[in-house]
């Protein structure tokens, strides 16, 4: 069974929340009660500048800081028609909002500015931090249902960098979308997602110069198109990449398959492409992979995540048919080469480890992968429920072999209330520390009001965090 940690401001209840009721014998997955007021900390609009915000990434400084990069909603011109912007928020160590960080009347929050005119609706999706302190983001915009991504830069004076694409910013041509970024041994960024055709979507890749340009040396121009199975008019998304140590790339998502009754299902999508943006043949013996689970019947299969294991393999987290109208959180692992990772998992489903579901959940979609140092998984993810019913934050641990690590939180699960006295949450973004400790990010409406959604990040405790300095390995240290 699954415990809800219900973190009320008491701090008595939060140490005692689910089965943990005492720091000294605190277990992997519990709420560190240093961070923030009983292990949870909030950034709440003022109904002004923002009505809400939604975090879908996160970071941890050098300094200890915690960097959550996402969007911010604010009451638009017209009802129901919000103004969305790209937004950064930054925490001090222990929670609290660094008030000397930002550009807007909430202390800590920094508001990116329109990056392409005349649209309404502007939203990042990934960050990279570069050495010198600076953050790229990438995203996109909207605005007459015309999609434009874009790659903008702030510097670590919290600026805008002019010396990055136009002012700032680097966008891309109208119904290019892209949705995840990296940065290469050389200082290009690499971006994926998906160019849009009337009713082709293609998957795409897009390689750009540190200072913002197109590089054309890779693919067509700077950019890869990706045919997949080359069959006409099927549909295909990229949602995340990761960079390879030659400076080529690995992307995922999905690709759509002809299907039964006169329908189309959907396919995991892997491929791998050199550092020129060709297909790389030593993967998958192609350079692209399509597949699913042979042994599950799912017409709906979908990357959203991927990770690179310290031996090479890969780690994917996606989403998969689990039920009529019901979609569940995945798990697999696929060698360097490509190949489904069989050791993998669960015996029944060799390369695939199926998480059980949140409660009630109707849909579920991964929003975060992390790979801590021991090789084990963390994958968050947000649903959907219908009715009265109530999402919380959810986390699995999984080894490195793909089995639910009961160590951690309640068997293997976190399910956590943000939003004791509210309506609902979701969770947006993980991310390690250097002490192993873990932070979730998300949005919880605490009020009735579902237009109005707190920032909210709680931080776990992690047995890769030491519990004493002293004596820690038998000699004092500093």
């Amino acid at each position: 069974m699954f415990v809800r940690w219900s973190l009320l401001r008491s701090r008595t209840i939060a140490l005692c929340a689910g089965l943990f009721c005492s720091s000294v014998f605190a277990l992997d997955g519990s709420p560190d009660t240093g961070f923030g007021d009983a292990g949870i900390a909030y950034l709440v609009p003022d109904q002004v500048e923002a009505i809400s915000f939604s975090p879908t990434a996160a970071i941890e400084l050098p300094d200890g800081k915690l960097l959550f990069a996402g969007s911010r909603y604010k009451t638009g011109e017209r009802p129901y028609q919000p103004e969305i912007r790209g937004m950064l928020v930054q925490l001090n160590a222990d929670g609290s909002v660094d008030s000397g960080f930002g550009n807007s009347a909430i202390p800590g929050l920094f508001v990116l500015p329109s990056v392409v005119d005349g649209q309404r609706m502007q939203e990042v999706q990934a960050i990279e931090r570069l050495a010198d302190g600076s953050v790229l983001m990438v995203g996109n915009a909207y605005g007459d249902y015309i999609p434009r991504g874009f790659v903008a830069k702030v510097g670590p004076d919290g600026q805008l960098d002019a010396g990055f694409g136009v002012g700032g910013v680097a966008a891309m041509r109208d119904l290019l979308r892209l949705h995840s970024i990296g940065i290469d041994g050389k200082g290009r960024v690499l971006a994926a997602g998906e160019q849009v055709e009337g009713t082709l979507v293609t998957s795409a890749v897009v390689r750009l110069h540190p200072e913002g340009g197109l590089d054309e040396t890779f693919g067509d121009g700077g950019v890869t198109l990706i045919p997949w199975s080359g069959g006409a008019g099927l549909w295909g998304e990229l949602h995340t990449l990761a960079v390879t140590p030659d400076d080529g790339v690995v992307v995922a998502g999905y690709y759509e398959i002809p299907g039964e009754w006169e329908h189309y299902g959907y396919d995991y999508a892997v491929a791998r492409l050199d550092s020129a943006g060709r297909f790389d043949p030593g993967f998958a013996g192609t350079g692209w992979r399509v597949f699913h689970d042979p042994t599950d019947a799912s017409t709906v299969n979908s990357i959203s995540r991927i990770a690179p294991m310290p031996d090479g393999r890969i780690a994917f987290a996606g989403y998969h048919t689990s039920g009529e109208n019901q979609t569940s959180l995945v798990l697999g692992m696929l060698a360097a080469d490509g190949s489904t990772d069989e050791s993998f998992g669960d015996a029944a489903t060799p390369g695939y480890f199926k998480p059980q579901p949140a409660p009630d959940a109707q849909t579920m979609t991964p929003t975060a992968l992390v790979v801590q140092d021991d090789g084990k998984l963390l994958v968050g993810a947000t649903y959907y429920v219908e009715g009265d019913h109530k999402q919380l934050f959810y986390a699995v641990r999984a080894s490195a072999d793909g089995r639910l690590d009961t160590a951690f939180a309640d068997a293997g699960v976190v399910l956590a209330d943000v939003a004791p006295t509210g309506v609902n949450s979701d969770l947006g973004a993980i991310a390690l520390q250097h002490d192993g400790r873990i932070i979730l990010a998300g949005r919880s409406l605490r009020t009735p009001d579902w237009s109005l959604g707190d920032l909210a990040v709680m931080r776990l405790l992690n047995t890769l965090a030491p519990t004493d300095r002293l004596f820690a390995n038998g000699f004092d240290s500093d």
